[in-house]
């Protein structure tokens, strides 16, 4: 019983905590950001997308789990 009251108001949390998260991001994109600083924003995240390419795919295993060295 306690833990389900526990559960229910911990997922109350999250939620409440990601929709002000949300609307955080949301305020700050249309306040502060302009067309300038979203294209860096965009390349910083190209660059890190590129940089997660270079860690291990899925595919990069065998089927029983083993890493194919490169």
């Amino acid at each position: 019983m306690m833990f389900k009251i526990y559960s229910t108001g911990f997922m109350i949390f999250m939620v409440i905590m990601f929709i002000t998260f949300m609307i955080t991001m949301i305020r700050m994109i249309t306040s502060r950001m302009s067309i300038i600083t979203m294209s860096i924003n965009f390349a910083s995240l190209k660059h890190m997308i590129q940089n997660l390419h270079k860690l291990p795919k899925i595919h990069d295993f065998y089927t029983d789990g083993t890493y194919i060295k490169r």
